[in-house]
């Protein structure tokens, strides 16, 4: 019984690791995302792309 308590708590350990990576990472690109509207509204040297159209058929469709 005190193996699998040890053992629940380690995956909850690592868990709670990893949610707290992902949101420091997510956080992350959201300041990215941000500072690159900011510059592209600042008319500096970054250019917009152009938005992808949209495809009439799925890739690898026989239609």
């Amino acid at each position: 019984m005190k193996d699998r308590l040890d053992e629940r708590q380690e995956q909850l350990t690592e868990l709670s690791e990893f949610k707290q990576r992902a949101l420091s990472r997510i956080a992350a690109q959201q300041l990215e995302i941000e500072r690159l509207r900011e510059a592209l509204a600042a008319q500096s040297n970054i250019r917009a792309l152009p938005r992808a159209q949209k495809a009439t058929a799925p890739y690898g469709s026989c239609s």
